[in-house]
């Protein structure tokens, strides 16, 4: 017997002019390996033609090499079969067994029980999910990982209230130091990306709490803008040598850049905490809306050209190109593979990442400070609370990474509870009550209710102007903090 070939469809099959007016039936007959593709009446009884059918396939089975192959034609022997089906009385016809063209028949014995056929209706691996088999491969070093990290978190918290000196915080640095170089090294020396990641996680705090500690008489705020440049080239550094990691190297130089700032503002103008957490919380909103434009940037992702309105399509091509005597050179521009497309996508997604949970976290210990009671409630405060936690969570909607929108939602929930808290404080507990009992509702609405319902583009639109308020009324409450409003009514002109 040969190997059936490959099923053609009903549309490419060649049968006799008229086959359609003659009641014949286009059908896929199978006789064992045997494939033939033929019309067969469908309002004769089976047993009327199987011997002729089987003559057919006899003949082309000695055609092919295969011997003198002669089917017992005995009356009532063999019949025809659906594929999967039981088998068709002889006696009856294709018309009356509901066959119909293009279907697929075998030749089988009228004696042969039917069995039915078998399919895979397993729907999920039992294999463990791809996570856990790393963990497990993985388990010593994410072990000998967490307590070094934790070590070194102690380390960094005790070291300013121990004392120990400057020789303690240089070898803290130093340390700090030794296990930047080391992650650079394993990068390059083996293929395991743990090291290359957990070595420069070590290193941050304690570089970040040696540098804050080795000035003398400088601790805390005079020593921040120092402390943060160091961990933001040490990021950088390793993210150069390393390239892996990049959610986390992109996370620490955005806080380090956003704490610098700030520490700065501190050092210089020394402003009060509503003041200085209004225009912080301001600083991370904007950053978090600028952020995807900069990861493009930083991904060096190629940007099409976006025709304006009257614009011919074809200038986009021929407008602006090299050109060499008039002739585009096309040879002269380098274009990106798509493999290289798509990993500078993952690069501008794990920028994006990095830079949105520094981003959410500046923003909530902004609020924080622009919830300052310490001379005197105000309104202006948690109203700038509300509009920067409303801001955020309907920003997060718009990420289609899970840790994109989580960090967003997580911020701006997280700025809700800070303020339901100080409020409490105020002696406003049955309020604050309230306030919470709907919190829990509105994001029981939002994440389990919401998800499971379709709504109209007009709806998603009112979302979009509904968080467009949202950030219009961060600026004006930002301003009413600082007090550039009554600073701009005392101008004298």
């Amino acid at each position: 017997m040969t190997s059936p070939s490959p099923l053609p469809l009903p549309a490419d099959l060649e049968f006799p002019t008229g086959a359609e007016q003659s009641g014949l039936l286009r059908v896929t007959v199978l006789v064992g390996g045997l494939r033939l593709d033929m019309g067969l009446p469908g309002d004769i009884e089976i047993g009327g033609y199987i011997s002729d059918l089987l003559d057919i396939a006899s003949g082309e089975l000695s055609a092919r090499g295969h011997g003198d192959t002669r089917f017992d034609v005995t009356a009532d022997r063999w019949s025809l079969a659906p594929l999967g089906g039981a088998v068709i009385d002889p006696e009856h016809s294709l018309t009356s067994a509901d066959v119909y063209d293009g279907d697929v028949l075998i030749v089988r014995g009228t004696s042969t029980v039917s069995v039915p056929m078998l399919f895979d209706d397993v729907e999920h691996d039992a294999s463990p999910p791809p996570i856990l088999l790393w963990l497990s491969a993985h388990r010593t070093p994410l072990a000998a990982f967490a307590v070094a990290f934790v070590a070194a978190v102690i380390w960094a918290c005790l070291l300013p209230q121990l004392s120990l000196g400057i020789g303690a915080a240089a070898a803290t640095l130093g340390v700090g130091l030794t296990f930047i170089a080391a992650g650079c090294v394993a990068s390059r020396r083996t293929d395991v990306l743990l090291p290359s990641i957990a070595l420069p996680l070590i290193a941050i705090p304690l570089l970040f709490i040696g540098s804050l500690c080795i000035v003398p008489n400088g601790f805390a705020v005079p020593a921040l803008p120092m402390a943060f440049a160091v961990i933001a080239l040490a990021a950088q550094l390793a993210l150069q040598v390393c390239r892996t990691g990049q959610v986390f190297h992109s996370f620490v130089i955005a806080l380090a850049i956003l704490g610098g700032l700030i520490s700065v503002v501190v050092n210089v103008w020394h402003p009060q905490a509503r003041v200085l957490g209004a225009a912080v919380a301001t600083v991370a909103v904007v950053v978090l809306y600028l952020a995807p434009r900069v990861t493009i940037l930083l991904a060096r992702l190629p940007l099409p050209r976006v025709p304006t309105a009257g614009e011919p399509l074809d200038d986009i091509d021929t407008h602006g190109g090299i050109t060499v005597d008039g002739v585009g050179a096309v040879g002269l521009q380098a274009i990106p593979t798509e493999e290289h497309l798509l990993e500078r996508v993952r690069l501008a997604n794990d920028y994006l990442t990095g830079i949105l949970i520094s981003a959410g976290l500046t923003a909530a210990s902004g609020c924080y400070l622009a919830l300052d009671t310490s001379d005197g409630f105000s309104w202006q405060g948690p109203a700038f609370a509300v509009a920067v936690a409303t801001a955020l969570c309907l920003r997060g909607r718009s990420h289609h990474g899970l840790v994109q929108s989580a960090t967003l939602i997580a911020s701006g929930l997280g700025i809700a509870v800070l303020l339901i808290i100080e409020t409490a404080a105020q002696g406003w507990e049955l309020q604050t009550g309230f306030a919470a009992l709907a919190l829990a509702g509105l994001s029981a609405l939002c994440g389990i209710v919401a998800p499971r319902l379709e709504f109209s583009p007009v709806m998603r639109r009112w979302v979009e102007l509904l968080e467009y308020l949202a950030i219009a009324m961060v600026f004006p409450l930002c301003f009413w903090i600082v007090g550039l409003y009554s600073y701009v009514r005392a101008l004298r002109l």
